[in-house]
């Protein structure tokens, strides 16, 4: 099925209609790299393995919520974390396990996390809260159960840049009729996500747009065959424009947003 986007005004958000992301759907996601020489990559995973170092010693425990084929919890173990994935999809957990039976990772629920209060020191959630057309509340206060005082939270999904914003701003997105049947995700505002989790006692100390490649080409259409063509033509030229788009760009159309929040335990 063709994805499409349509404009939630009320909640200043898209609204992406595609396929319902239930547990048969990664576990469909990510069969295509069953292969173990997808396992057998090195993940340089960059942006997670700063990030992490920036705000917690090696050593710390870290859990990745939503942790797909475990690429990120591999990146955190092999540098020393004590990192710990956790995802629903059960083939997906059963094929990393087979792949990696090293990591520690657990088949679990990110509404009922499996862990005791105040035990974690870092908990990673990409991609995952915009999935559930109904909020993710519950979500919220598992991650602030588990993470213990002034521990952090680093929180990725899509959204609403200025490109979106903007786009918006002149109609050229449908609007949104009510009709979640076949809800993918939702592009949220990082400004009323922020509120929700300050509200909940947490506190932003980091907030940085990513992914501006992605969001030029999911947005700007007529730019789609000179990006295809950059990620395509891999030389010194392209790398360069590459990551001029990355730094340079992703602030304006960047497809998510990283914000690092510190558990406040209030």
């Amino acid at each position: 099925m063709q994805e499409k986007k349509y404009y939630d005004k009320i909640n200043n958000r898209l609204v992406y209609i595609k396929k319902e992301a239930t547990d048969n759907f990664w576990d469909e996601h990510w069969e295509k790299y069953k292969s173990k020489d997808f396992f057998k990559k090195e993940y340089a995973n960059k942006t997670i393995v700063n990030f992490t170092k920036k705000y917690l010693p090696i050593g710390s425990k870290i859990l990745e919520g939503g942790c797909g084929l475990g690429d990120k919890v591999y990146a955190l173990d092999k540098i020393g974390y004590d990192a710990i994935g956790l995802d629903y999809a059960e083939r997906t957990v059963e094929l990393v396990k087979e792949n990696w039976p090293h990591l520690n990772i657990v088949l679990g629920d990110i509404f009922h996390l499996p862990f005791k209060d105040n035990t974690l020191d870092g908990y990673w959630s990409l991609g995952v809260i915009e999935h559930f057309y109904d909020g993710y509340d519950d979500i919220v206060s598992e991650m602030k159960r588990v993470i213990r005082k002034d521990g952090y939270l680093f929180l990725t999904f899509p959204a609403m840049s200025p490109l979106r914003k903007l786009k918006s701003l002149f109609g050229l997105y449908a609007n949104f009729d009510g009709n979640k049947k076949d809800f993918y995700q939702f592009a949220l505002d990082p400004t009323m996500i922020v509120k929700n989790y300050e509200s909940n006692g947490f506190k932003l100390e980091e907030k940085k747009f990513i992914a501006g490649y992605k969001g030029l080409k999911d947005e700007v259409s007529f730019l789609n065959p000179f990006l295809i063509y950059l990620n395509k033509k891999q030389n010194i030229f392209t790398k360069i424009i590459g990551k001029f788009i990355q730094v340079f760009v992703s602030w304006f159309s960047g497809h998510s947003v990283l914000l690092v929040l510190k558990n406040r335990k209030i």
